[in-house]
């Protein structure tokens, strides 16, 4: 090419970056920062639909016969089975036996069948997968052998602590 050619190639190009430049800066409204996608594991997305099946699906209440909403709170260290945990206010309990055991496994099977939903699992492998542990509220600093969980749901079977 010759020299004046690329002069007037440079000049155009300049041309145009200044124009750019004067036109001033796009103005984005503020929540499109928000609708790039988001760099969420499968997992943590998945664990938070199965709250929010929880939370939907006791929405009239929040606690029931003294059992907070079940709630995803992660794997266990292997990775293979996946935490749950509802609270309990064990003054609000049913005091009769039969009552405390109907209100736990019902909360227990209900924690399963959410995280069935999300996790793409089937009610047998849920069984086998999902780990509910009935946290206690509060910390009595009084007790010795104090455990938060009052009770665990794993592999069908409800254990007191």
């Amino acid at each position: 090419m010759k020299p004046t050619a690329i002069s007037i190639l440079a000049l155009f190009v300049s041309l145009l970056s200044l124009g750019s430049q004067l036109k001033g800066p796009k103005s984005t409204a503020y929540f499109d920062k928000f609708l790039v996608p988001a760099k969420v594991s499968d997992f943590q997305h998945r664990m938070d639909l199965a709250n929010l099946d929880a939370v939907r699906e006791r929405q009239d209440y929040t606690m029931w016969n003294g059992i907070g909403t079940p709630l995803v709170v992660g794997l266990t260290d292997d990775h293979k089975k996946i935490i749950v945990r509802p609270t309990v206010v064990e003054s609000e309990l049913p005091k009769e036996h039969e009552g405390l055991r109907t209100a736990l496994y019902s909360v227990a099977y209900s924690a399963q069948g959410s995280v069935a939903r999300n996790f793409d699992l089937t009610t047998d492998e849920a069984s086998h997968v999902v780990i509910v542990q009935f946290w206690r509220m509060g910390n009595p600093q009084h007790a010795k052998d104090w455990s938060p969980i009052y009770a665990e749901f794993a592999d069908g079977e409800l254990t007191f602590h």
